[in-house]
């Protein structure tokens, strides 16, 4: 092993003094990245295994084909960050976008986070692979990095796939566009404005400046597991039980439902009368025998 330098030092350091977006490193690929950074610190020879495990993980995280270097892995980072659920978030989500009504030690510790993520999304991922020992070299692995995208010019569809291989259970899953033809993600507003903001902050220098960005999109799509899915089931099987995000739900249009006209009119005329402010019933459309559906 080579001598480990500042680099790593400065950005091992950034991640361990994360405080509201601490968790987004609890990622199997992300916190990969603080263990191999710890083991060349360490000057431990199982950096070597860690760091091809690290790129054998960008491997799945885009099967497209292309390499796994900077792009993905800046990448990856954008999407934790703008799937994370925090105090920050939720605080964004429940009150909107009035940022100066948002509590102000919690803006603060949220610009330093950003600073801090700046530091590791600036990090040379082609440096990490260059402090091996050359027979254990990954060039190439780590391919020049003139050839490589920008998180900000990632093809979108091959980008939403590998983001919903990474958080479905059943894989990479697409629904179609009537009207554009395209295969697209559901919900399709929150890819579309991750894409957005995804973007600034790929082109930001400063990333204390885009706390404010940040509490736009949270407030426009949610936070964590409830922004990036509208449609959940219930596993309530071993210590892993809770709700699961379904990234395809089957999207059943009255017209597909044959009789229950009395039923649907129903819904309708119930659901219209809530949006309208006026008053509405409850409805149950799912449930055991005799729970009055």
């Amino acid at each position: 092993m080579s001598v480990p330098n500042d680099e790593e030092k400065k950005t091992l350091t950034a991640i361990d003094c994360l405080t509201v977006y601490r968790e987004v490193f609890n990622d199997r690929i992300l916190g990969g990245f603080r263990e191999v950074l710890e083991l060349i610190l360490s000057c431990d020879s199982a950096a070597v295994r860690k760091c091809f495990s690290l790129f054998g993980s960008l491997f799945d995280l885009d099967r497209s084909g292309r390499l796994p270097g900077i792009s993905l892995f800046r990448d990856h980072l954008l999407n934790s960050l703008l799937g994370a659920e925090n105090a920050f978030s939720l605080a964004a989500e429940w009150e909107g976008t009035d940022f100066g009504g948002t509590d102000k030690p919690l803006i603060s510790a949220v610009r330093n986070d950003l600073r801090l993520l700046k530091m590791v999304y600036d990090y040379d991922l082609l440096r990490l692979a260059k402090r091996l020992e050359s027979d254990y070299s990954l060039e190439g692995l780590a391919p020049n990095p003139s050839k490589l995208e920008t998180p900000s010019d990632l093809n979108s569809s091959s980008d939403q796939n590998s983001y919903a291989a990474l958080n479905s259970p059943t894989g990479p899953v697409k629904r179609r566009n009537p009207v554009a033809g395209n295969l697209r993600l559901y919900p399709q507003h929150y890819f579309s404005n991750r894409d957005q903001i995804k973007k600034i902050l790929a082109d930001s220098t400063d990333w204390t400046g885009n706390a404010g960005d940040l509490e736009v999109f949270y407030s426009q799509t949610g936070s964590g597991c409830f922004g990036r899915y509208w449609a959940f089931r219930w596993n309530g099987r071993g210590s892993g039980s809770g709700l699961f995000g379904v990234a395809n739900p089957d999207q059943i249009r009255m017209e597909e439902l044959v009789g229950y006209e009395d039923q649907k009119q129903q819904i309708l005329r119930n659901t219209e009368q809530f949006i309208r402010g006026l008053p509405a019933n409850n409805m149950l459309l799912y449930g055991d025998r005799g729970t009055g559906k």
